[in-house]
């Protein structure tokens, strides 16, 4: 039996202490993450406002609604719920307001579209879309697209 072992420098934790460690920042980070994805809040609009309706006809594609999504088209726009059974909207859309401006009973809304990653990887995408809506106060929903 050997009675001189090597003497290990600058070493001075045991492979459990490092596994702990690292189990203790996948915890955090995990945690981070969950809080980070909970805590985005969805900006609330006035009701009838265009930032409201652009808003509503947002959240109805993302959820592939396109009977609800087609109640706040324009009917003379020749687009209906078949047209926007075939526009695709991912999970990990995300929209922010550019800017409004409202001028008599017409509005104009830009919007800029962003996505995550695709499927395959790819880098997300973003798109600026300007909405134009008329407001028809007697009408189901207050203003149009």
């Amino acid at each position: 039996m050997a009675r001189w072992r090597p003497k290990a420098r600058g070493v001075k934790s045991s492979p459990n202490r490092v596994l702990a460690i690292v189990i203790g920042a996948v915890v955090a980070l995990t945690l981070l993450v969950v809080w980070l994805s909970t805590s985005r809040s969805t900006t609330e609009f006035a009701a009838g406002s265009p930032e409201r309706t652009v808003q509503a006809y947002l959240l109805a594609m993302t959820r592939h609604d396109a009977v609800e999504a087609a109640h706040y088209l324009d009917p003379s726009s020749g687009c209906d719920v078949s047209d926007l059974e075939q526009a695709w909207a991912s999970d990990g859309v995300r929209a922010t307001l550019v800017d409004t401006s409202v001028t008599g009973a017409e509005a104009r809304v830009t919007v800029l579209i962003s996505g995550d990653g695709a499927p395959m990887g790819e880098a997300g995408t973003s798109e600026t879309h300007l909405f134009q809506l008329t407001d028809e106060p007697s009408a189901a929903s207050p203003t149009t697209l």
